[in-house]
């Protein structure tokens, strides 16, 4: 029997560790079937949007498995950049192991020098997965329709002001009465060129200086507010129900891939700003 066929099945995990430290696994199990191989995670539900597929690759040793993640789902075109991660893997008799490294490329060995995780055949039946609520979605004449996510717990959607396309995130106040923040986001969608200069111009105030100081690539000159300014792509806004709101920037590459952040509270005065990721 070869190992794509002796993997088939449900595996449980039963550690998971990073050099050699535990780590917490939201997933429990991974059932796979044929070359695909899917995470439950008890507590989320599965909104469909992850083909994973695999190879394993026996004339090696240690032995390989090679993993793509796919997040067009499993009906959608194939992804022209999906996710692939590399693992080493040990298969002895009912019990699964595997090894990952760096993104990108397989580890030297299968040691606590890398990630493991240890997996062990389960013969009961497949754990249930948290069900959708049916909550209905907001449908605003300005806004469009924002979406009820039952893993996140709050309201989000995509809006087009002008020629900017951003992500709004509508975090409700007890339970799903999301009229206070509903309320909040029209009114920087309408005012969206003001909220807009206000967030640029508190990311420059607080962190240009951040950026010549400690954030320049070897060679590279100074930046000015003009560059940062230009860089810096909207791509998402939360809103609170008390009104607070942030604003989420693509860094274009300024802090390396982090993330702009602007907070802005209910009365529209700036609060914070920070690179987090």
């Amino acid at each position: 029997m070869s190992d794509s066929e002796a993997l088939q099945g449900l595996w449980r995990i039963i550690s998971s560790t990073a050099q050699g430290r535990p780590v917490h696994e939201s997933a429990t199990h991974y059932l796979i079937a044929g070359n695909s191989m899917k995470e439950i995670v008890p507590n989320l539900v599965d909104e469909g949007k992850l083909r994973l597929t695999f190879v394993v690759d026996e004339s090696v040793f240690p032995k390989r498995l090679t993993e793509t993640l796919d997040y067009n789902g499993p009906d959608g075109p194939p992804d022209p950049n999906p996710i692939i991660l590399h693992y080493l893997y040990q298969l002895d008799g009912e019990t699964l192991t595997l090894c990952s490294g760096a993104f990108g490329s397989f580890p030297d060995n299968i040691s606590d020098d890398y990630s493991i995780k240890t997996l062990v055949r389960d013969h009961g039946p497949v754990p249930e997965q948290k069900q959708p609520s049916g909550t209905p979605p907001l449908v605003d004449d300005l806004i469009g329709t924002l979406r009820w996510d039952d893993n996140l717990n709050w309201y989000r959607g995509q809006v087009r002001v002008g020629d900017v396309t951003f992500e709004i995130k509508l975090n409700p106040d007890e339970g799903i009465d999301a009229s206070s923040a509903l309320m909040r986001v029209k009114q920087i969608v309408e005012d969206f060129e003001r909220y807009q200069q206000l967030a640029a111009d508190y990311a420059i105030d607080g962190l240009l200086e951040l950026k010549n100081d400690t954030w320049l690539d070897e060679g590279e000159e100074e930046v000015s507010s003009e560059f940062f300014k230009a860089k810096m792509t909207l791509q998402a806004i939360t809103v609170e129900a008390d009104g607070e709101v942030t604003f989420w920037h693509h860094d274009g590459g300024l802090f390396f891939g982090h993330s702009i952040q602007v907070c802005i509270d209910a009365n529209d005065k700036c609060t914070n700003t920070d690179i987090p990721g």
